[in-house]
């Protein structure tokens, strides 16, 4: 299926008629008016990539328990319905995301996959919303300790 036909679809479904990509290849959709996802094009149309800003970064506040329960979480996209954690280059936002092999996929499929990215999404703010604010080791003592050992 390509992206064109699959967003159209999903939004004719969702009552936005004049759900399409903008010409970077970009698109905003916003759930249950607070889960806002991105939709971006990769590969020539080959791949659509779902991202979605989950929570601020902020190392005084987010210590080990944040990043293990985020790092666990990841683990063979169990937890996250085949998404996963990552976090900006400038370490202010993790972003929960997802990519779509558009030819592996029909409309049904589609539209599972974008159904269970949000519910996920969702169950993850609030999950992450009520995790006990921790010490900023993990976070704070990242880059300067970080070595490759070969």
């Amino acid at each position: 299926m390509n992206i064109a036909d699959a967003l159209t679809e999903l939004g004719r479904q969702m009552g936005m008629a004049d759900l399409a990509l903008n010409d970077s290849g970009l698109c905003r959709v916003v759930f249950d008016h607070s889960l806002v996802v991105d939709f971006e094009e990769m590969d020539e149309g080959k791949t659509l990539h779902l991202s979605s800003s989950i929570a601020s970064l902020d190392a005084d506040t987010h210590g080990e328990l944040y990043f293990q329960t985020l790092l666990s979480a990841n683990l063979l996209g169990v937890a996250t319905g085949g998404a996963c954690f990552s976090i900006t280059d400038d370490n202010s936002e993790v972003i929960f995301e997802r990519r779509l092999e558009m030819n592996s996929l029909d409309f049904t499929g589609f539209n599972h996959a974008v159904e269970s990215f949000v519910n996920h999404l969702e169950g993850w703010k609030e999950k992450l919303g009520t995790l006990p604010a921790g010490h900023g080791s993990a976070a704070a003592g990242l880059e300067p300790h970080f070595h490759i050992r070969a």
